[in-house]
């Protein structure tokens, strides 16, 4: 389970209530912090079956996780240690095509609110992927909406939340009325992505 931030709503308390509904699973829960995380995350859910950050290996494929949060503030950016972490270990990929999972959004969605939150030093983000082939898709949440666009070689996968929408393409906040949802990502032998979005059914 690849949980891309904003896992509370500036309230410390709630990772008691995220290990109590999410560590039964059986299975792992990989996460990275959103802007209204708090500094606990990493201490509330850093032993198994979850971990915050990192990178892990899965059959073919390479999964970097990447902290964009930038405390206090809408916006996130990648510090200069998280980017060079991300070049080293795309480096370190050899050929094993590689997913990046990011909270905040590194492609403009013509929302003009929403972009002036996303990731602010995109553009040197941009340019580590350009370095390296491996990479065929990056996933973020923060948008509370599905997003799937590509640039170049590259998969830009936005993720719904499990809570409210956000109404695409507006120039100001408005909440839309789709239900809760989450994204299934297949990550396949020959590189390719396989996604899907599942909504809550509305009369739940």
């Amino acid at each position: 389970l690849l949980a891309t931030g904003d896992l509370v709503q500036d309230q410390p308390e709630g990772y008691r209530h995220v290990r109590r509904l999410l560590g039964g699973l059986r299975i792992p829960v990989h996460c990275i912090p959103g802007n209204h995380d708090t500094p606990e995350l990493a201490a509330a859910l850093s032993d198994g079956p979850f971990s915050v950050g990192g990178h892990f290996d899965r059959d073919a494929w390479r999964v970097v996780m990447l902290d964009t949060r930038v405390p206090g503030r809408g916006e996130g950016r990648l510090a200069g240690s998280e980017l060079a972490r991300l070049d080293a270990l795309l480096a370190e990929a050899g050929d094993r095509p590689s997913l990046v999972v990011m909270h905040h959004q590194p492609v403009a969605l013509g929302s003009e609110w929403l972009d002036g939150i996303g990731l602010s030093n995109a553009d040197a983000f941009l340019s580590v992927l350009d370095r390296h082939p491996v990479v065929r898709g990056v996933v973020f949440g923060h948008v509370h909406q599905a997003v799937d666009t590509s640039r170049g070689r590259v998969r830009f996968l936005g993720t719904p939340s499990t809570c409210a929408q956000f109404k695409p393409r507006v120039p100001n906040f408005e909440v839309d009325t789709l239900p809760p949802a989450w994204r299934r990502i297949s990550l396949l032998p020959d590189g390719s992505i396989e996604s899907t979005v599942a909504w809550l059914d509305r009369t739940i």
